[in-house]
């Protein structure tokens, strides 16, 4: 029998295909131009952002928002369902906050946002593993009195201050902190900082020995 010729198949090139996009709109010059947006349905309101009374001035269930207003029940039952609202939910369901602190400046606008910030609290734990509070006077330290001080006398990243231990210094407490109205503690630790020589006790920063630095 005679045999069967076939074709080959040629590769068509890439190239040969139609980009998957529109060609450019050109003028009759062949210049690109802009597509011409259709009109609007409805013609640009120039008051919509005039709402009547201003939001400020009238009650809170009386005022204009972006969403429809809920009730307190349709509320917690829309936050039960998405997971990402746990902590507004949380929030809801605790009640309201204690009374505000009253601000110690007498020009202060408003109440603060966030009232926890201005009372004392934290759950971290330090080194040893023990709980501790933010310490508000993290800022108040030895440091502030450097310029005043001998460059050996002086508190560095790698050095303390001979200063900080002196027993006519202890009415600033640089080595202590408020961890409730009227109650102090001790800002030291047992385990020593991960990464010597910070907090260390050196020599000081013109070679001589610094008398009481070493343990």
């Amino acid at each position: 029998s005679a045999p069967i010729l076939r074709k080959k198949k040629v590769a068509r090139s890439p190239l040969r295909c139609p980009p998957p996009w529109n060609k450019p709109l050109t003028d009759k010059w062949g210049f690109p131009k802009s597509l011409e947006s259709p009109p609007p349905a409805e013609p640009w309101d120039v008051r919509h952002h005039l709402k009547g009374m201003p939001n400020d001035v009238v009650p809170k269930d009386r005022r204009t928002y972006f969403s429809k207003p809920q009730s307190l029940a349709e509320l917690q039952a829309e936050l039960t369902n998405n997971p990402g609202h746990a902590s507004m939910l949380k929030r809801i369901q605790s009640g309201d906050l204690p009374g505000r602190p009253r601000s110690i400046i007498s020009c202060d606008a408003g109440a603060p946002v966030c009232p926890e910030r201005h009372v004392f609290g934290g759950t971290m734990l330090d080194r040893d593993g023990m709980g501790r509070t933010w310490n508000n006077r993290w800022h108040t330290g030895i440091a502030i009195l450097n310029e005043h001080c001998h460059p050996d006398h002086r508190t560095y990243f790698t050095q303390r201050s001979i200063f900080e231990r002196s027993p006519s210094q202890v009415y600033r407490r640089f080595l202590h902190q408020e961890r409730r109205p009227g109650e102090w503690v001790s800002i030291d630790q047992r385990r020593p900082d991960r990464f010597p020589p910070l907090g260390g006790y050196l020599t000081g920063r013109s070679g001589a020995p610094i008398p009481g630095a070493t343990p």
